[in-house]
């Protein structure tokens, strides 16, 4: 599956594919633009298929359903007490500012994270290892300045990136960079695929 979203501020590319070639996909994904904010999260389910979904899937739907009243902190919690009785799952979620022009960010597990600003330095916010199990966690919350024009990449571990810096920052659009990844992706992966790169455009 791939997608593309031109929000008031943002141009997102979102790829989506199951391990093998299967229906299901592990791996759950959100994005929403308000007048203030962009929220983007995206989680990997232990394992794949639907149980790896369930997982996923109820993390992000604590995201979707309260990032406009709670801080990344409150998110995480709630996502955390929703793998109760499931599988698990590993989970990155970044908030960009539009009023105050900065990135913050939050990872458990390995969710990748970079962004690269509209100078040319690009930034890895380091993750915290571990998964949300329902047990407690401790969160690492970062934040870094993201002017217009800085562009960002979040993946899932299915995506293999040999460096980063290779990405296609330096091409042309953000569709293109986004073309160059898919064009390095199994029709049949041997692991779930999800990456998201977008633009804070304007």
């Amino acid at each position: 599956m791939k997608k593309n979203q031109q929000l008031r501020r943002m141009d997102v590319f979102s790829f989506q594919r199951a391990k093998g070639g299967q229906e299901t996909c592990g791996d759950s994904f959100f994005f929403e633009e308000t007048e203030d904010y962009f929220v983007c999260a995206l989680a990997d389910g232990l394992g794949s298929g639907v149980d790896a979904n369930k997982a996923s899937h109820a993390a992000i739907s604590e995201i979707r359903s309260h990032h406009a009243l709670e801080n990344i902190e409150q998110l995480f919690l709630r996502a955390n007490h929703a793998m109760k009785d499931k599988r698990g799952a590993v989970l990155t979620v970044f908030f960009v500012d539009y009023v105050k022009k900065e990135l913050t960010c939050a990872s458990i597990g390995n969710i990748r994270l970079f962004f690269h600003s509209a100078t040319g330095k690009l930034t890895y916010p380091l993750p915290q290892s571990g998964y949300l199990s329902g047990r407690p966690q401790k969160l690492k919350i970062q934040t870094f300045p993201c002017e217009q024009g800085s562009t960002f990449l979040i993946h899932s571990d299915g995506l293999e990136l040999r460096s980063p810096r290779n990405v296609g920052w330096q091409l042309k659009s953000t569709k293109s960079a986004f073309e160059q990844l898919a064009t390095s992706i199994e029709e049949k992966p041997t692991d779930d695929v999800t990456y998201l790169i977008g633009t804070f455009a304007r």
